[in-house]
Order: structure tokens, then sequence, then C-alpha cells
């Protein structure tokens, strides 16, 4: 493994860039001796060979380069926004698709968001910070999407699928909650967020990234722990944003959401998250009210507009290197 070692400008001083994001489905150990024993100061970037991926048919998508992925740990809102700063890089500017967002994987919310004098930059610091990892979890569902539509294409030719096919199709079911190979209702859940909708619906249910569970549990999305009253925890915020994502898409609660979606996709209409909160009523126990705040909250900020959003195919940064 090569390691290369870059030392920021003195105005990123006591930042800190963690390895490359893994897995989704390895959660990064929150004591590792390769984080703790990370000056303040460094900016570390590790090539790590790409995870095995399981043989898919020819037509099925290449694997993802999950190397390009740098995991930020940053304990304050200031130095969070100098990193962003200096990758040249803003969700607004990513609108209707006009620039590519950088693969940085924001680990946790600054502590002192809440103590930001400027509502506008809290806003933006907030945006900034999801608006990636949610690109990165829908790029592993699209991931999965593609590989189940080349399978369905196999199977509409009259051609058999491989044993490793089967086994991946089946074990696709048990992580959707769909038995027997269903591909239909698979497809029907195994599809993207919108940006626009994941966006407003953590800023609403965790106050900008401000709330006790937003801190302490990485958790944005009010989710809960087997009850009603106990709230989940996960050990990065993706881990959060994943969770969320595959309860809009397995939960019984949501089979509307799902069901709409599906129906922009038969018309090859763009996935509308404005349009799709209209569909979670049983998100919150607010009901109207919770969907109305959810839409204004994506019509006053231009949200839709980050759903043509796109991440960099690799991670050329304009970040200070080391001379």
């Amino acid at each position: 493994m090569q390691v290369r070692v870059f030392r920021p400008a003195a105005a990123l001083a006591g930042l800190l860039l963690i390895v490359p994001f893994a897995a989704l489905a390895q959660p990064a150990a929150p004591s590792s001796p390769a984080i703790a024993d990370q000056p303040p100061a460094e900016l570390q970037v590790a090539d790590l060979p790409p995870a095995q991926e399981q043989a898919a048919p020819m037509s099925a998508m290449p694997p993802i380069d999950k190397t390009s992925d740098i995991v930020l740990r940053v304990d304050s809102a200031g130095k969070l926004s100098d990193i962003f700063d200096h990758a040249d890089y803003a969700a607004a500017d990513a609108r209707d698709g006009e620039a590519e967002v950088p693969r940085l994987l924001v680990e946790a919310m600054p502590g002192d968001l809440r103590r930001l004098e400027s509502i506008d930059l809290r806003k933006d610091v907030f945006f900034d910070a999801l608006l990636p990892l949610v690109l990165r979890v829908n790029e592993d569902i699209r991931h999965d999407r593609d590989r189940l539509l080349a399978l369905q294409g196999l199977q509409r030719l009259g051609l058999g699928l491989s044993a490793d096919s089967k086994a991946w199709l089946a074990e696709l079911g048990d992580r959707y909650g769909v038995a027997d190979g269903d591909m239909d209702e698979l497809l029907r859940r195994v599809d993207v967020v919108p940006p626009s909708l994941a966006l407003a619906q953590a800023a609403v249910e965790s106050g900008w990234g401000t709330s006790y569970n937003a801190q302490r549990r990485n958790a944005l999305f009010g989710q809960t722990a087997g009850s009603a009253v106990r709230y989940a925890a996960f050990d990065r915020l993706i881990d959060g944003v994943a969770a969320y994502a595959r309860n809009l898409n397995t939960h019984p609660a949501y089979a509307g959401f799902r069901a709409r979606r599906a129906e922009l996709r038969a018309a090859r209409q763009k996935l509308d998250g404005y349009d799709l909160a209209s569909t979670l009523l049983r998100y919150s126990t607010r009901g109207t009210a919770y969907i109305r705040d959810v839409r204004a909250l994506i019509r006053d900020n231009d949200l839709v507009a980050l759903d043509s959003a796109r991440l960099a195919a690799d991670r050329a940064l304009s970040l200070p290197a080391a001379s």
C-alpha cells in the first residue's frame, strides 16, 4: 500500500482527513489506531485495492472504485468550510449538474454548528457536508439497480443466469425484503432517493445537524431502533444516510413513495424530491404539516436543482500539498 502524506497550509492547521472510504457494509472502527495515531495537521490519502466484487454479467456496470473516497473527521465547522473552499466545492455550485461534487465524506457533523452566528453559513456547511454522503449512498444503490436491470434483460432474452448471479439476486432480495427473486418488486425498491428530499428531511429532522441525535448518534433522519422511543445510533453519518434510504426502500409505510417513484421511472421523468415528499405522510406524526415543512424547505432552498448533482469520478482536489 502506498501512502502519500501532505501537509496543509497554516490556514488548515488542525484538520484531519482520514483514509479512503471502504464499503458501506464495513463500519469504521471508532478507535482505530490508524486514526488515533495521525498527527492533527496532516492530510492522509491511502491507495487501497478495490474490494472484490461478485461476478456479474458482461452487461452489468463495472465495480465502483471506492478508493477515490476520502473520509473527513473535522472538529469545527470553520475548518470543514476551509476544506471545502480549498477543494473548490460548494453544494450550490452542483445545481443542475453544473459542477461535480468531490468525494469528501464527512464522518460526523462538527460540534460547533449550533454556535455559528450566521444561519446561512450553518445551512451551507450542512448541505455541503451532506450532499456527498447522499450521492455516495445513491451510487451504491444505482450500481445494484444497474446490475439488476442487466439480469432482467438476460431473463427477457430467455437466457439463464449464472450461479453467481442467482446467489447475488438472492442476497439482494434478502437485503430489500423481497422473496423469490421478484425482479419487478426489487426494481421498485432498489432505487435512489432524490438528494433534494434527503437534504430537506435531514434538515427538518436534525435542526440543520445541531440536534442531540445528529451530534451524538450520527442520526440525521429521526430514525428509531426497535421502538418509537429509542433512537438509532450510527458509527458514521453515512451509515445513517444508508439506513434512511433502506427505510424508504423497504418499510411498508413507504410503499406509496416507491410506487410514485416507479411511476416517474415508467414515464421517463426525472425523480423529483418535491413531488415524492407528498408520499411521506406516515414519516412523521405531524402528517401533512411535516410534508408542508419538507416541501417548503426544498422550494425555498432550490434543492430540486441538486437532484442532478453527480459525484466526481476521482479525487482530483485543489487541496494544498507538501512541496
